[in-house]
């Protein structure tokens, strides 16, 4: 990207950039915010996180504002990176490109802000942070972690509420990262006035080099460093007037360094952000934002439970549960396929984004055998649609009851129909339960009579919202939505040369491509799954029809299973043993998809499947282009800088902007950030680099992390440096005894001068013999040194010898082993297999048997969560109870003529509640009891089965 005389940006792939516009890079407007967001100090990951793909800070695409992770566990960073609002927008990049630098320090607006979280995350839990992510209108923040999800809520901004009803009421149909058109209502309209509080002292957060930080009060900086309009003072004139005032106070003796490397504000004064803990969950799977309110967070546990929370109102109780029962593989006890016994776990779950018709409300489940299953329609109460989305739905609805009509009158005419009767009626009866599901699920924004302002009352007219199940009578419980799937992809070239994956291999990851025809982009289509696997390969599915609603029924059975077409599959030369590979889709180009590895960055070029789909022809087979647009292996002449690259990514995100053109910006483990034009010609363009920025810091935090080489130190002193102390104490003396003065000339003065230099000579020789001596004596130390080393040689060399000729007989050992215990395998499946003809059904009687531990611990770990819930509402309860009761004893006190009232509750009910309680935790008890012996039982069997085969 480039910038013209008349400030707007051109087309890097017409122009290529060249080294001035490299050097050139602050006037993109971006040095600035990068060299802020490269001053937090990223938290130190444990060993548990290293094979986890980590997220570390999330942008809003549309509004710029992000969000970082740092090393102190009790504030999250906000930084407006793109800083493209669009009041200023083009006024701070035509300031950017001032050349000028005290004038671009004036009107620089570009801040660190923070907010405290309350209660604060332990260091702990800082260290298991594996991604971050924010919703759609900017008023929470996920923290996502293996073991727990929790939701950050930001205080709510002054901006008026009325303002701001139809636009927070508004559905994001375009997914939770293209929020196209909106804005971050909480967040945005507070950063010009987060300073502007007269009722409370504004205060400065400070990290030093060391990783210590101290709060100061702006007032005392501001009188003794002169700083009195901080409103258009840049980030790093306040670093400046910060460490001035830090100087003026700390002593001269002091050895701890004191150097600013960040300063931030609190964005919301002295609010707090409340942070909650999503429920009972201990073994979170993934958690994502539902596209259709920003207000619910999905959720999958370890007990294939898919949980819906609204962090609005109560984050200990899901709003929506659906229990996942996956189907269970049959499959016969044998050596060949004892693999196929390890449980299926879920891998992660993806909600269908920016699709039109019914693809909004799928879920995709993905397993670790790579099925994948749809759960739909899953929608959040109280979200909103436009009226011509479900005026959509309810007309293709209507169409095809008809068709199925028409059939039926063919069938009843004698017509040959290649459906049955009974597969028609099943279909008629999914299609009238989908109409009535729209029509009782859904209503009118403005019918449940509340008021609002007549501006909005007239656009809301346009919305329908979810209703809850108290006036719908639509629930999970009442209305269960069926599993559909798993899903059997055929090839759809079978002459291609496509890379088979192997199957050994399990699923990492997957995220659903939404895409719209260009000929209609109002017309029904078929999902886009790409799934990557641990091996590397990633694959292309498409369904072979579109995702309908399913709800479970005894009346109408269809066959559950979804078929697809493998449209492609090709290896990314890389594997996840240094962490899984995470897809993305890009936010406003649906022919693009993002693979972030913690080695490298990918983009993906699906056009081609677009253009196929809308109808057109290739000359040759398509295939996926594939570019790799960030690698952290240093290139082969590069040593200097081999250090700095040996980070891992915690982070990576894309910018897009009008401004600025199309950028990654990464953030690596050292701290550092580097930004790469994506919109460049060359793979290997030019990059944005803050180990420049900050070289002292980058280096102490690598040098943390790489072990410390010690240097040589020599037994004794080299020869060269004895010769070169001797030669200048005799260049000292003068080495000259010739002169020109003749014998007749000569006095005492000139005999006594030849004598003194002779005397010199004596001495100097005699310093040689002592010099010879001492070589002579090195020498034979040398060669008593050389005669030890070839002694120690031939021992390594006798040594070398006998281990190899004793690694030859453990060699012929292990072979001798090896075939007998072949041997033995052979003779044990021999034995096996004849015990298996004279009892056919133990095999089976212990699959069986096993399936049912597995059932039955599953369902241990799903009651837990509600035993939990019932325990906490019981002692809730007791304790209000009490207090009730000590505050009636307490006014019978102070009134003696009050007649003193029995207690509400009697202690015979009090002891049922701890009789209640009581027997919930038997119930615990003896459930964990009867697994233990379950398990014990299922090791009596297997030992019964080992000593009648040996016996055999």
């Amino acid at each position: 990207m480039s910038w013209n005389t008349d400030g707007m940006a051109t087309d890097e792939r017409t122009t290529r950039l060249d080294e001035q516009t490299v050097r050139d890079l602050p006037a993109y407007g971006l040095k600035d915010d990068i060299e802020i967001a490269a001053s937090i100090l990223p938290p130190t990951y444990s060993k548990s996180t290293q094979n986890t793909n980590l997220q570390t800070f999330d942008i809003d695409p549309s509004s710029g504002l992000s969000v970082f992770i740092g090393s102190c566990g009790r504030r999250l960073y906000l930084l407006n990176v793109l800083q493209s609002t669009k009041s200023n927008a083009q006024s701070k990049v035509f300031n950017a490109t001032a050349s000028d630098p005290f004038r671009r320090e004036e009107n620089a607006q570009n801040r660190l802000y923070h907010v405290t979280l309350e209660p604060p995350l332990s260091a702990e839990e800082i260290t298991m942070v594996e991604r971050i992510d924010w919703n759609s209108d900017g008023t929470c923040i996920a923290l996502i972690s293996s073991a727990w999800v929790k939701v950050v809520l930001l205080p709510k901004s002054h901006k008026c509420e009325e303002e701001d009803t139809f636009q927070r009421d508004k559905c994001v149909q375009n997914g939770s990262k293209n929020r196209l058109g909106s804005e971050s209502l909480n967040v945005l309209h507070v950063l010009p006035k987060a300073t502007s509080s007269k009722h409370h002292t504004q205060h400065l957060y400070v990290t030093f080099e060391d990783g210590s930080t101290q709060t100061l009060s702006l007032n005392e900086v501001s009188e003794k460093s002169g700083l009195h309009s901080r409103k258009t003072i840049g980030f790093r004139a306040l670093c400046q007037r910060v460490q001035i005032y830090i100087n003026s106070q700390i002593s001269t003796r002091s050895k701890r360094s004191y150097k600013v490397i960040s300063v931030s504000e609190n964005l919301y004064g002295d609010q707090n952000a409340i942070v909650q803990q999503i429920g009972a969950v201990h073994n979170a799977i993934d958690a994502v934002w539902h596209p259709l309110s920003c207000s619910h967070l999905a959720v999958l546990s370890d007990s294939d439970e898919l949980l819906l929370y609204n962090v609005q109102h109560d984050t200990s109780i899901p709003e929506q549960k659906h229990i996942l029962d996956f189907p269970i593989a049959k499959g016969s006890f044998s050596s060949a396929n004892i693999s196929s016994l390890q449980r299926v776990r879920t891998v992660g779950f993806s909600i269908g984004q920016g699709s039109s018709f019914w693809d909004i409300f799928a879920c995709y489940i993905l397993r670790s055998d790579g099925a994948v299953y749809i759960l739909c329609p899953l929608v959040p109460y109280e979200s909103k649609l436009h009226k011509s989305t479900l005026k959509s739905l309810r007309t293709e609805i209507d169409a095809r009851l008809e068709l199925y009509k028409m059939r039926c009158g063919e069938m009843k005419a004698g017509t040959p129909s290649e459906c049955s009767p009974s597969d028609i009626q099943a279909h008629v009866a999914v299609l009238k339960s989908q109409k009535y599901w729209l029509k009782k699920a859904w209503a009118c924004c403005t019918d449940n009579g509340n008021e609002r302002p007549s501006k909005a009352s007239s656009k809301l007219n346009d919305y329908y919202h979810y209703l809850k199940p108290h006036n719908s009578g639509i629930s999970p419980e009442t209305w269960p939505l069926a599993l559909q799937g798993p899903l059997s992809s055929t090839k759809a070239f079978p002459s291609s040369n496509q890379t088979e994956s192997n199957a050994s291999t399990t699923a990492c990851s997957f995220i659903h491509i939404p895409y719209k025809v260009p000929s209609d982009s109002h017309a029904p289509v078929n999902a886009l799954l790409a799934l990557s696997y641990s091996s590397g390969h990633i694959e292309l599915h498409l369904l072979d029809q579109p995702v309908r609603p399913r709800w479970k029924s005894n009346s109408h059975l269809l066959d559950s299973k979804l078929t697809a077409l493998l449209l492609d599959s090709f290896h990314l030369g890389i594997d996840m043993t240094a962490g899984r590979l995470r897809l993305e889709c890009d936010a406003n180009d649906q022919r693009l998809v993002y693979g972030f590895h913690s080695t490298g960055i990918y983009v993906l070029n699906v056009d081609w499947v677009v253009r196929l789909i809308s109808g057109k022809s290739f000359e040759k087979l398509p295939q996926t282009s594939v570019r790799q647009v960030f690698s952290l292996s240093p290139p082969p002449e590069s040593h200097t800088n081999a250090q700095k690259t040996s980070s891992r990514i915690i982070g990576a995100h894309t910018l897009k902007n009008v401004f600025v053109g199309h950028f990654l910006l990464v953030r690596l483990a050292s701290g550092s950030l580097e930004l790469v034009n994506m919109s460049a010609s060359a793979v290997g363009g030019p990059r944005m680099n803050t180990n420049d920025l900050y070289p002292e810091l980058i280096r102490k935090r690598e040098a943390s992390s790489l072990g410390k080489i010690d240097g040589w130190t020599a037994s004794t002193r080299p020869f060269v440096d004895i010769l070169e102390e001797k030669a200048g104490i005799l260049a000292a003396r003068g080495m000259r005894v010739s002169g020109t003065t003749r014998l007749e000339d000569a006095d005492e003065s000139t005999v006594k001068f030849a004598l003194e230099r002779v005397r010199v000579l004596y001495e100097d020789i005699g310093y040689m013999d002592e010099l010879n001596q001492a070589i002579c004596d090195r020498s034979e130390f040398l060669q008593e040194m050389a005669k030890s080393l070839r002694d120690r040689a031939d021992n390594a060399k006798t040594s070398i010898l006998e281990s190899r000729s004793m690694a030859e007989k453990l060699e012929e050992k292990l072979n001798e082993a090896r075939d007998t215990q072949q041997k033995l395998q052979k003779r044990a499946a021999c034995i096996i297999h004849k015990l298996r003809e004279k009892q056919p059904h133990l095999s089976q009687a212990e699959i069986q048997y096993r399936n049912d531990l597995e059932d039955f611990s599953l369902q241990i770990r799903r009651l837990k969560p509600r035993v939990t819930h019932i325990c906490e509402s019981s002692s809730r309860l007791i304790d209000q109870l009490e207090a009730s009761a000590l505050s009636r004893e307490a006014v019978a006190e102070d009134d003696m003529r009050t007649i003193e009232n029995p207690p509400c509750i009697s202690d015979d009910k009090k002891r049922m509640c701890y009789d209640v309680l009581r027997a919930e935790n038997e119930l615990i008890e003896d459930a964990g009891t009867l697994l233990e012996d379950l398990k014990a039982n299922v090791a009596q069997l297997m030992a019964t089965k080992t000593h009648t085969s040996a016996a055999s």
